[in-house]
């Protein structure tokens, strides 16, 4: 699955963390995250992990970005 079929003229982004890494792996190409606005260091090594082809540590800093997300909800 491919949220963005081929030779589309759109880009899809995500707009949760939550939404975030799972969205780029199926086509989105980045984010409008509120996170952004106080760990954006976090979001972009997200991002550049994932774009380099290190999904491994890209699920890592999802997994982080995302308890942290949760916990500031409360």
């Amino acid at each position: 699955m491919n949220a963005v079929p081929p030779g589309a003229n759109f880009y899809i982004m995500a707009g949760t963390i939550e939404k975030f890494y799972k969205g780029m792996l199926v086509g989105a190409i980045g984010g409008v995250l509120s996170i952004a606005n106080y760990l954006p260091e976090l979001c972009c090594q997200l991002q550049e992990a994932y774009e380099a082809g290190n999904l491994a540590e890209a699920q890592r800093l999802d997994l982080y970005a995302r308890t942290i997300s949760k916990k500031c909800r409360r």
